[in-house]
């Protein structure tokens, strides 16, 4: 399929929209989302998707309702949701994607953005290392602007899960290699991918272990390569007519 016809076939304007407004703590983001109200000419939207009627959904969504079923329908929905990750991950590594299996696994990501924002299901969600399956398709370096969007939505669950800046989590991100994915996302994602890796390290760097984790001697070659990064980015859009990223550069 033509970059084109999957660009007319993916909008990709709700998610980001959806996944800023659940960024919601970050200086970052916010500065971000005005700088694109102000190019656009557009009202700010409100965040409307989480109160739109429910959709339909399968019997095994609404079995959590009933105490007794809920375990045993949460192992089985968690089961088919990491099919998806992993049928999606195999189509990567193909260089096979299509916008249907794209849809498909935002729709899987934006189930863990809710689990990741709620404050009784969010060290749950961390202590089964479902997130961490969500690495890779950050990582993964592609120039379709379709995988963009993926990386996107899949680096928001973290950052969703980060901000609230909870000790147990910042230590989960640590374990978790948090640090090297946002940097990594920094060099080579999407304004957006960018956006959401500098909220999540944002979000580390506040938190007294993070400091101490990437100030550490055994993390000095890590703390070059985000030098590097951070000066990669004041010389891209020093020289760029964009306005969004001015809480970037001083940050930076």
């Amino acid at each position: 399929m033509a970059d084109e016809d999957i660009h007319n076939g993916l909008q990709d304007e709700p998610w980001e929209e959806r996944t800023l407004h659940l960024l919601y703590n970050s200086k970052i983001d916010q500065d971000f989302s005005i700088a694109k109200v102000q190019k656009s000419g557009r009202k700010k939207h409100k965040v409307r998707w989480m109160s739109k009627r429910a959709m339909a959904i399968p019997q095994v969504i609404i079995e959590l309702h009933d105490q007794a079923l809920r375990e045993s329908t949460l192992r089985c929905l968690s089961t088919f949701l990491l099919e998806e990750v992993l049928a999606f991950s195999q189509l990567m590594v193909d260089g096979s994607l299509t916008v249907r299996a794209t849809k498909r696994l935002v729709n899987v990501l934006t189930l863990f953005q809710c689990i990741a924002a709620n404050k009784e299901t969010r060290y749950k969600f961390v202590k089964s290392y479902v997130p961490n399956f969500l690495v890779p398709l950050i990582l993964f370096d592609s120039p379709s602007e379709i995988y963009e969007n993926v990386r996107a939505v899949a680096l928001s669950v973290f950052g969703i899960l980060c901000q609230a800046r909870e000790p147990e989590i910042i230590q989960w991100a640590l374990e978790s290699n948090m640090v090297e994915v946002c940097q990594i996302s920094i060099e080579i994602g999407s304004e957006l991918s960018k956006v959401i890796g500098m909220h999540i390290f944002e979000a580390i760097m506040q938190d007294e272990s993070g400091m101490s984790y990437i100030c550490s001697p055994t993390c000095d070659q890590l703390l070059k390569r985000l030098i590097n990064t951070w000066e990669h980015l004041k010389s891209m859009y020093c020289l760029s007519s964009s306005r969004k990223f001015q809480t970037l550069l001083l940050l930076c």
